[in-house]
């Protein structure tokens, strides 16, 4: 079998270096990224991370036999679960690698992104959100907060809760930043939200390869954000937090709710009542991985007495649930569903209810248990916090509109 050789020369490699910001030119080539990479747990032929490393290396257009194309669909492929970087002997960025050479295929190469990403980022460019709702309909989930919790939309505050896409628009979800409003009033923080003014924070812009788009949402979001001037923006999805914190420049420091709350509680500005449950939690990639978030949720689990079982891949070798690097928007195979290999793991635990803190994670899962025929509703980990917070102060009523699935 004759294979075509590389095309290299020094305009190529000057392309890529820019792309990749020279992301990988540490790897040694050990192989440790494909090794890990979760789609060998599901695919007989696991997305090959040292050969698409090593070509950005040397500066490689193509997947060295000049198919650019199946290149492209590898990039995509990408979950950005950051499972290769935990485990690299050499700490390379390689989701940042990814990530620049999906720029090339978008900015320079003119392709077009896979499945629905397309339409996402039209979604975003026209409507301030990849699901293609109306702006108008953003503030929708205020509806689901309480009447016994104070709500200031605008205006200076300490905290500004950055709510995102998917808790503003899926019914299901818009109980959860309701939740952690209801929770923050608990503990009298000065918090704020944007309300219908609150657009993307352009996650899966970047994820795409969309720089200038990219950067053009964080100029908006920013200037949004000063008009609050808060100390700390605390964001529902990781996929924001990550987003706020390593790709934005902001005045303001950037937490996951998880880690906020475990602050309130641990200095004992947030009172938990207590549920006798059994739970398995789900860490999501872009809060164990990304931003080394393991011990905050577990220890509001512990807060509110549930009995915590762990699955078999979990804290910073938890499964993927198979929705990040834009693969929201990519339809994949029936065998190829990293949710339902998680609900198998959730069903075997025996426990009671899934609980997860990323509102992708939530979809995926929920998904999954539907398929597999798991009987182990999911839910966010805010609603849990809060329906023991709303027992214990006697607003079940409440606490019961933030239940996300049944």
């Amino acid at each position: 079998m004759s294979h075509q050789a590389m095309k290299i020369d020094d305009e190529a490699w000057d392309r890529v270096v820019e792309l990749t910001d020279g992301a990988a030119s540490v790897c040694y080539q050990c192989g440790t990224c494909t090794a890990t990479c979760p789609w060998g747990k599901l695919d007989d032929e696991p997305l090959t991370v040292r050969r698409i490393m090593r070509e950005a290396q040397v500066g490689v257009d193509g997947d060295g036999n000049g198919e650019a194309d199946d290149r492209s669909d590898l990039l995509y492929k990408c979950l950005t679960c950051r499972a290769c970087e935990v485990n690299c002997p050499r700490d390379v960025d390689i989701v940042d690698a990814m990530i620049g050479l999906r720029e090339g295929v978008v900015r320079e190469d003119g392709r077009r992104p896979p499945g629905r990403l397309e339409g996402a980022l039209w979604g975003v460019y026209e409507d301030e959100n990849p699901w293609e709702r109306p702006p108008s309909e953003r503030d929708d989930w205020l509806e689901k907060v309480p009447d016994d919790v104070d709500v200031q939309v605008g205006g200076e505050a300490d905290v500004l809760l950055y709510v995102g896409c998917v808790p503003s628009y899926d019914p299901a979800l818009q109980g959860v930043p309701a939740a952690v409003l209801g929770l923050l009033d608990a503990a009298d923080v000065d918090v704020a939200v944007l309300g219908e003014d609150e657009v993307c924070c352009g996650d899966v812009v970047r994820q795409t390869g969309e720089d200038a788009f990219f950067e053009d949402l964080a100029g908006q979001n920013t200037d949004a954000f000063a008009e609050v001037d808060p100390a700390t923006v605390v964001t529902i999805s990781p996929h924001c937090t990550e987003t706020f914190a390593e790709d934005y420049d902001l005045d303001a420091e950037v937490e996951h709710y998880t880690t906020f709350l475990a602050d309130l509680v641990e200095s004992g500005d947030l009172e938990l009542g207590s549920t006798a449950k059994t739970v398995t939690y789900h860490d999501p990639c872009y809060l164990a991985r990304g931003e080394d978030v393991i011990d905050e949720p577990r220890r509001l689990l512990e807060a509110v007495g549930v009995d915590l079982v762990e699955m078999d891949e979990s804290r910073h070798r938890t499964l993927c649930c198979g929705g990040g690097g834009g693969n929201m928007w990519v339809e994949s195979d029936p065998e190829e569903r990293f949710a339902d290999r998680r609900a198998k793991q959730a069903g075997e635990t025996g426990a009671e209810e899934l609980v997860t803190a990323c509102p992708y994670c939530v979809q995926n899962l929920e998904d999954g248990v539907k398929k597999e025929g798991v009987d182990v509703p999911v839910r966010d980990l805010a609603t849990v916090l809060y329906e023991a917070a709303g027992t214990a102060a006697g607003r079940t009523e409440a606490a019961e509109t933030t239940e996300v699935s049944e």
